[in-house]
């Protein structure tokens, strides 16, 4: 039998609510429920911290925070209650603090506190949030309060 990762993942934009409503609907057809969320969204855009404008400093922080939060929205209402994931990934480069990067620096540091946020917010109701950058403030993973239990485990 073929696994659901064969079959075409449903596409589309996610500049909106309503966009990120739609696609996991059309998910939700393609493979009868939803188990996880990566959010992975980033723009590269360079430029010195006196030259950045105001556009690019929204931008960084609606592609890569906004969205971020839309996203994770939906795919909580989706999540029934036997304990899901969801990963944020997240880039090194506020850690490492390249220059001319400043409003990236600002977004991907949110998203590293959303994610902990998340964690904290989600954990009770067996929802993990975790960064996939391995460069968390506590030992590279967010911590949330949801443990799978081992096989050996009573129920």
């Amino acid at each position: 039998m073929p696994s659901a990762c064969a079959r075409p993942l449903p596409s589309g934009k996610c500049a909106r609510k309503a966009d990120i409503e739609h696609l996991f609907a059309e998910a939700k057809k393609a493979f009868g429920k939803i188990d996880i969320l990566v959010n992975n969204a980033g723009v590269y855009d360079w430029s010195p911290f006196e030259e950045m404008t105001e556009e690019q400093f929204h931008k960084h922080f609606d592609v890569e925070c906004s969205r971020l939060l839309l996203a994770t929205q939906e795919a909580v209402k989706q999540f029934d209650s036997t304990g899901w994931n969801i990963i944020n990934v997240s880039s090194n480069c506020h850690v490492t603090d390249p220059a001319g990067f400043v409003s990236l620096h600002r977004a991907q540091s949110a998203v590293d506190a959303i994610t902990r946020t998340l964690a904290k917010e989600l954990g009770p109701r067996k929802i993990r949030s975790t960064p996939s950058s391995g460069h968390g403030r506590n030992g590279g993973s967010a911590r949330s309060r949801f443990r799978p239990r081992r096989s050996s485990q009573k129920h």
